[in-house]
């Protein structure tokens, strides 16, 4: 007895048809998905910041040597600057490996704001402070998160 090759035929196109309907549809779900993940973002940060805060940097030159008295308070600044950066105050912080300069990225209405944020520092009075509003601020931390099939 021969099999009924129109059967078997039926049945791989079926299976086929299946599998290339299902995908699609997983496509379809996981890219409108991401868009629609962008759009609730883009949405949450114009409710919670409907006028967003500008964004200045703070080049900060720090005293060579540095001095006991000097890092005694850096406990305290580093705490200072992590509570600020927890509360989205600011958004980027660093010092050079020689420890003679750094560079802080703060959201503020005006640059008097910004530096009132960085004059309550411990270390403030240490510090040589030079302000610049930011036009662009990018980077890959500001993007969404790679897409991965996996």
């Amino acid at each position: 007895m021969k099999p009924d090759l129109r059967a078997k035929s039926w049945y791989n196109n079926t299976i086929t048809g299946h599998i290339s309907l299902f995908l699609s549809r997983l496509c379809r779900y996981y890219f409108s998905t991401i868009q629609t993940i962008g759009t609730a973002l883009a949405f949450i940060s114009v409710v919670t910041n409907p006028t967003p805060m500008r964004k200045f940097m703070i080049q900060m030159r720090l005293p060579s040597p540095l001095s006991e008295e000097f890092y005694a308070l850096v406990p305290e600044h580093r705490a200072y600057i992590d509570t600020l950066i927890n509360d989205g105050i600011i958004t980027l912080y660093a010092i050079n490996e020689e420890r003679t300069r750094g560079w802080t990225i703060v959201l503020a209405d005006n640059a008097e704001d910004a530096m009132a944020v960085l004059e309550k520092s411990p270390i403030h009075a240490y510090l040589t402070c030079h302000i610049d509003e930011l036009f662009i601020f990018d980077g890959e931390t500001m993007r969404l998160p790679k897409v991965s099939l996996n």
